[in-house]
């Protein structure tokens, strides 16, 4: 049990040496029980791991060569990651590439025989779903294609709160706008509110998704500002005078696809306001070189 709770977090954030994880919760392990049938507490074999773990986490981190962009290493890096498959790491050398530092790759299945890479523009970030109920697909994923997206800086407990948006939703759906879901994000959602989106959700009445956006200060303010400005949509708070009761279609973002798993999501193919979202990009690497060259 253990072991597999192990690999499948390492693979989640890592995607590589599930292998090796097995091997070193084995020795840990063994190493432990041994110490404490010898006389050692639990409290300092468990305090010896800890330092155990810190030592080498520092000495792996002195250890590593930063890539930099160099693509042979890259290619190589991801020729090893995809079990010697010199395809894949080339192809992820070239999408590297294509996308730079400030990209991010992810790999799926192919639906026909070949191989390919296919650039998109989105978000990724590190929250995920607010239930397992939500989760539609593998790898515990909630895979929606063309969602409405709500942004809103507020917590959502009664029912009552989001049913005239998720009428509304049903009612153009009905009418062919082609759209039968609905991603969210909010401080927090629980209660009543959770309760009917996964009911909805589950029976296939409006297939949907909730991410907390449990960010601090002002930087939950800003990544909703973001996720508004990438997808079109209208950023709900009290300070635009609209409660979520409130919000028509007009106020919700779209997406080409969202894909939410326990700890991440991503955003694909949102479709922005190209004029504020250059112009928050710009804001947003003006931002970045202060920090890296607070000199200039």
């Amino acid at each position: 049990m253990f072991a597999r709770e192990a690999a499948e977090k390492q693979m989640t954030d890592a995607g590589d040496a599930t292998s090796t994880t097995c091997l070193f919760l084995q020795n840990i392990l063994e190493s432990g029980i041994n110490a404490i049938d010898n006389g050692a507490s639990h409290v300092e074999v468990k305090n010896e791991i800890n330092e155990g773990v810190s030592h080498v986490v520092s000495v792996l981190k002195e250890m590593a060569i930063p890539v930099n962009g160099d693509r042979n290493v890259i290619k190589q890096v991801a020729t090893t990651s995809a079990n010697g498959d010199d395809l894949v790491g080339e192809l992820i050398a070239d999408a590297y590439d294509k996308i730079g530092d400030n990209g991010n790759i992810k790999i799926e299945e192919s639906k026909g025989v070949n191989t390919s890479i296919k650039i998109f523009d989105g978000i990724n970030f590190h929250k995920g779903w607010a239930s397992l109920h939500f989760v539609n697909a593998p790898k515990k994923e909630c895979i929606l294609n063309d969602p409405y997206i709500l942004i809103a800086d507020e917590s959502i407990h009664n029912g009552k709160d989001i049913l005239p948006i998720l009428e509304k939703i049903l009612s153009t759906e009905s009418v062919g706008s082609g759209r039968k879901s609905l991603m969210i994000f909010c401080n927090n959602i629980d209660g009543e509110a959770l309760a009917m989106l996964i009911f909805n959700h589950q029976k296939g009445v409006l297939h949907s998704c909730v991410v907390q956006m449990d960010f601090l200060g002002e930087q939950k303010i800003d990544f909703m500002k973001d996720i508004a400005a990438a997808t079109g949509g209208t950023f709900i708070s009290k300070n635009t005078g609209k409660r979520i009761d409130q919000v028509g279609i007009e106020d919700l973002g779209t997406a080409g696809k969202i894909v939410v798993s326990e700890k991440e999501t991503t955003i694909i193919g949102g479709t922005k306001n190209e004029t504020i979202f250059n112009a928050l990009v710009k804001d947003l690497e003006d931002r970045l070189h202060e920090e890296k060259d607070p000199d200039t």
